[in-house]
């Protein structure tokens, strides 16, 4: 037992989770579920994860992924970023980013309704005022609108499966094994990565179990390292976000010092 999860199993996909468990670290202020009332168009998802948003640093570029449940299931939200290299050598040429991911949730509906698509794709466009977005991915189901929406208004979406091959989890296993992912202390998070099975070349949950958060995470984290180069940057709206405010401040120097000039002869 880890945390209260069973890990006895063959097939498991962490056999011994003992370095997964070692990833949770980062605090959730949050519920595990957030249910959005499909009605209620002020009842936005940013509101419910703002403290969590509030730990981003301002210059990361952000990769974001959902993994959408449209009547049953869950809907898995994963956002996280690059937060440094460790290095296995003195040249640096062997080494492994780490990632964070601050926010990983599953989001619900009140029964009878469907999962909000117009929520979800508020929550990106409101995220995109103030962060760079790398990469939003969703799963096929049901997303099909959204990637089409987020495209139109200029943010980098894509389609990507971690259900079809296991490239996904693996990745993410292997930073988890080396100590370089960090995610929140979310208990449905924990049990769905604790309980993955592997299936063939596949990776899948038990009978009774789920994987909407962890499948969101894996996915996330994967779209991240595919684009690692940029992922590694420091955000283009915080270069010119410090650019605007340096031209602000010189702009108002001669103003300022001629006006301490005045304050001094008297």
């Amino acid at each position: 037992m880890k945390a209260g999860i069973s890990t006895n199993s063959s097939d498991r996909f962490f056999p011994d989770p003992t370095n997964l468990m070692k990833c949770f670290t980062l605090p959730t202020h949050n519920k595990e579920v957030i249910k959005l009332d499909f009605y209620d168009k002020t009842d936005k998802l940013i509101y419910h994860l703002d403290s969590l948003i509030r730990t981003i640093p301002d210059d990361r570029i952000i990769y974001i992924r959902y993994d959408i449940g449209v009547v049953t299931d869950y809907t898995g939200l994963a956002i996280g970023y690059f937060d440094g290299w460790k290095t296995y050598d003195r040249d640096r040429k062997m080494r492994q980013p780490i990632i964070k991911v601050p926010i990983a949730v599953a989001i619900s509906r009140f029964e009878g309704d469907e999962t909000p698509i117009f929520h979800l794709e508020e929550f990106i466009l409101e995220l995109k005022e103030r962060f760079e977005i790398g990469m939003v991915t969703c799963d096929q189901f049901a997303s099909r609108q959204l990637l089409q929406n987020l495209k139109r208004e200029g943010i980098n979406s894509s389609y990507l499966s971690v259900d079809r091959t296991d490239t996904a989890y693996v990745y993410t296993k292997t930073l988890a094994n080396n100590g370089l992912l960090y995610m929140p202390d979310n208990y449905i998070l924990k049990k769905e990565m604790a309980d993955l099975r592997r299936v063939g070349t596949k990776i899948d949950h038990s009978a009774t179990g789920s994987k909407d958060i962890s499948d969101a995470v894996s996915g996330m984290i994967f779209s991240l390292y595919q684009d690692i180069d940029h992922a590694g940057q420091i955000s283009n709206k915080q270069k010119v976000n410090t650019y605007s405010n340096f031209m602000r401040e010189r702009a108002q120097s001669p103003a300022d010092n001629f006006q301490e000039m005045v304050n001094n002869l008297f």
